[in-house]
């Protein structure tokens, strides 16, 4: 509460240590996570936040803490820097992709899950990396095929393939493939406000 985050890093996990299968434990372990964030930590504040989940799969801290992890995604994929010895320095878009995926695998039906899904497909895309936004997406039209997000997964094919059929060497099949995958959006979705994008 004072935010004192380091003595409470502390404090945290003397009570998982000494006291690891106690009701406490639950608590404990996630404000170790909370207090990791507060002071940037945020990888290790996820991996806590995955060990709470792990040890404790019944914890009614559940939903906050898929949330937390999904936040973590964000600050990866929004360009945030993996922290070491109180410095920031690695690139954490590979980190982005596996929080991403521990909120879809933790819980696949849960609110945020299409979104953290939605999420890998972008930040592949970040880097460069056309084929493997696209399965990542096609995931969405899978698995959430009702969902919102369903309808810019489908669009988001098509642009991905786009771009991979605009690298060095012209792709041909890339760009058939992005194509199809308008001509897919235009069926599916012959009301939605991207239709002339997708036409163009």
């Amino acid at each position: 509460a004072k935010k004192d985050y380091r003595s409470a890093i502390d404090a945290y996990r003397r009570v998982v240590r000494r006291w690891p299968q106690s009701s406490s434990a639950q608590d404990a372990r996630l404000g170790l996570a909370e207090s990791l964030s507060g002071i940037g930590y945020y990888y290790q504040a996820f991996k806590e936040y995955q060990l709470l989940i792990e040890k404790h799969p019944n914890t009614p801290h559940f939903d906050v803490v898929l949330q937390r992890q999904f936040e973590i995604g964000n600050l990866f994929l929004a360009g945030e820097r993996q922290k070491a010895w109180d410095v920031r320095w690695f690139p954490s878009t590979d980190r982005a992709i596996e929080v991403f995926e521990k909120v879809v695998k933790n819980g696949p039906y849960s609110p945020v899950a299409p979104e953290a899904q939605f999420r890998i497909g972008q930040t592949y895309e970040k880097q460069n990396d056309y084929l493997a936004a696209v399965h990542a997406y096609e995931k969405i039209l899978e698995r959430y095929a009702k969902h919102p997000l369903a309808e810019s997964a489908q669009f988001q094919i098509g642009v991905a393939y786009k771009k991979e059929s605009q690298r060095a060497e012209y792709d041909q099949n890339s760009a058939n493939q992005a194509i199809a995958a308008f001509r897919d959006f235009l069926l599916r979705y012959p009301d939605s406000e991207r239709v002339p994008l997708a036409e163009q």
